[in-house]
């Protein structure tokens, strides 16, 4: 899509330009929590092992995006403006951070003590893989389309001289339906137009698998969570009335034991506690005791 120059999308390169320079710094200064969970503050770790893992690819993102911004300044002018216009085309490089940000979601979901929580998190970055998937295919169906041939699906469906907003959103409900098994209103012309549908609709299948499968095993670890105070309250209750115990007494004693399961855990009842390490335990029993 061609999108005409405007303070938003000015304030958002910038923005985004301006970020992934910082990060940079950052992931060179800032600690790193090992797998044993001790942090290590030394810097020649800290970048040693940036080093060997993102380095690479930042310095590649970063300094295209400067490249492009240096060149632009030619104003198409001579080598500059060939140069310019090359990294028009290298812009396709800003879509590696989706892999950077994988890495910050997981961060972050693991600072999260809700199961429920927890769920909803999985839920929004599934929804947002699904439509950042479902960006780039409608970007490249856009493209693929927007040709010179008169048989191609945009001069079929007579989108050529809508608003951008329409192509935009048409493009992005036919990658959607993708997922679900395609659609009708927009069918490929062409043979280009047939095979990138066949391969996209084939790679969206495999996708919508993942994520469902993904959903389920989220639920079913939910369930399992709540599974056995569940078992436990069903006990209490054929307990009590194979007793013949009254209704009242019972609702009592049911409330009582749901009261002591929603309790604070003490320490012998957590099995991984023993094998976290001796000085992260020391740690954790200075903030609770401080």
């Amino acid at each position: 899509f061609s999108l005409p120059e405007n303070t938003f999308l000015i304030f958002m390169e910038w923005t985004t330009r301006l970020f992934w320079t910082s990060d940079m710094a950052m992931s060179s200064l800032t600690g790193v929590v090992l797998t044993d969970g001790s942090v290590q503050f030394e810097l020649r770790f800290i970048f040693k092992r940036y080093l060997k893992t993102w380095l690479a690819l930042d310095t590649f993102i970063v300094v295209s995006d400067w490249m492009e911004l240096i060149a632009s300044g030619a104003n198409g002018a001579g080598a500059f403006g060939k140069l310019s216009r090359s990294f028009r085309i290298v812009r396709v490089v800003r879509l590696l951070r989706l892999v950077r940000m994988r890495e910050v979601m997981e961060q972050i979901t693991e600072r999260v003590q809700s199961e429920k929580l927890s769920f909803v998190i999985s839920i929004f970055k599934l929804t947002a893989a699904i439509v950042s998937i479902a960006h780039i295919i409608a970007c490249l169906w856009w493209g693929i389309g927007n040709s010179d041939n008169l048989e191609s699906w945009v001069v079929q469906s007579k989108f050529e001289n809508a608003t951008l907003d329409i192509k935009y959103l048409v493009c992005l409900h036919w990658a959607l339906s993708q997922f679900t098994g395609g659609m009708d209103e927009i069918t490929p012309q062409s043979a280009l137009e047939r095979f990138y549908a066949v391969v996209i609709w084939i790679v969206a299948f495999n996708v919508a698998a993942i994520i469902v499968s993904t959903l389920t095993s989220s639920l079913t670890q939910l369930h399992i969570i709540g599974g056995a105070r569940s078992r436990q309250l069903s006990m209490l209750r054929k307990y009590l009335k194979q007793n013949a115990i009254s209704s009242n007494l019972a609702l009592r004693m049911q409330r009582s034991a749901q009261h002591a399961l929603s309790a604070d855990l003490t320490a012998d009842l957590i099995e991984l506690l023993p094998v976290v390490s001796e000085s992260l335990r020391a740690e954790m029993h200075f903030e609770m005791y401080s």
